[in-house]
């Protein structure tokens, strides 16, 4: 099961979905929800799920301490902190699919939304 949440949103009922076997995989932005997120991500490992964190380089130091696995980015300007950590992100399905065997170049169920004659 997949869930996607924004970090405000994990008391309305993700925590529920908590265990050890389930991984989160946290995105953190150097902006005014920085310390929220810090929280958010000390609860979830109060629930023993382990997390991965995508963050910029200046913030690995706090968040080294709290995640298991952290991935950092080399953006320094927040604005397009966006950008590397989607890159990040693909990257990390990628090869996640790719370790478990998935089909990455033609995954099931999805439809074509430009067909070619």
């Amino acid at each position: 099961m997949q869930t996607l949440t924004a970090a405000g949103e994990l008391k309305h009922g993700p925590f529920a979905l908590l265990g050890v076997d389930t991984l989160v995989v946290a995105v953190v932005a150097n902006d005014d929800r920085y310390e929220a997120m810090l929280n958010g991500i000390r609860e979830i490992k109060a629930r023993k799920s382990p997390v991965i964190v995508i963050c910029a380089q200046e913030n690995v130091a706090d968040l080294d301490q709290i995640a298991d696995i952290v991935i950092e980015t080399p953006c320094e300007n927040p604005i397009f902190s966006p950008f590397c950590n989607c890159l990040v992100v693909q990257l990390l399905s990628y090869y996640s699919a790719r370790e478990k065997g998935c089909s990455i170049d033609y995954p099931r169920n999805l439809a074509k939304s430009v067909t070619v004659e």
